[in-house]
C-alpha cells in the first residue's frame, strides 16, 4: 500500500436470508429495490451497495456473519423488509410441490413471468435458461 492511500473497505457482510432476498429481487429485475435493501441492512453507501448488487448479478455471494464469526446486527432478527412470497398455486400440497410443478402452475394460470422469476430465484439460472426450462416443462 502506498503512503497516503486508504486501505480497501471490508467486504459487506449479509445474513443468508438477506442474500436470498437480494438474489430474488435481482432475478425479478428489481435492482433498485435490491440496492435499497442492501443499504438498509448494512448501512453502506449507494456506491458500495450498487457494486455489491452488480457483483451478485454476476454470481458473487457475499460473506455471511458466520464466516466472519461476527454476531449479527440487531436488525437482522427482525427484518423491516417484506419477505418474498409467491402466491400459492391452486392445487393442494403446494408446500410439497416440486419446482417444476409450481412453475407449471404459474404458467398455466397465465403468469409465465412469475414462473421464470421463481425458476431463477430457486436455481440461479439466467432469465434465458429459466425461460427455456419453463418451455420444456410438459
Amino acid at each position: 500500500m502506498k503512503f497516503g492511500s486508504t486501505p480497501p473497505p471490508p467486504p459487506i457482510v449479509l445474513p443468508d436470508h438477506v442474500i436470498a432476498e437480494v438474489r430474488h429481487l435481482l432475478a425479478a429485475r428489481k435492482k433498485i429495490q435490491a440496492i435499497k435493501l442492501i443499504r438498509e441492512v448494512t448501512g453502506s453507501g449507494l456506491k458500495e451497495a450498487k457494486d455489491l448488487a452488480d457483483a451478485m448479478e454476476g454470481g458473487y455471494l457475499p460473506p455471511t456473519p458466520q464466516q466472519f464469526h461476527a454476531p449479527p446486527q440487531p436488525n437482522y432478527a427482525q427484518p423491516s423488509f417484506p419477505q418474498p412470497s409467491f402466491p400459492q398455486p391452486s392445487y393442494p400440497q403446494a408446500a410439497q410441490a416440486s419446482l417444476a410443478d409450481r412453475a407449471r402452475a404459474f404458467r398455466d394460470s397465465g403468469d409465465p413471468e412469475r414462473a421464470v422469476a421463481l425458476i431463477q430465484a430457486e436455481t440461479g439460472m439466467t432469465r434465458e435458461e429459466s425461460a427455456r426450462f419453463l418451455g420444456v416443462l410438459g
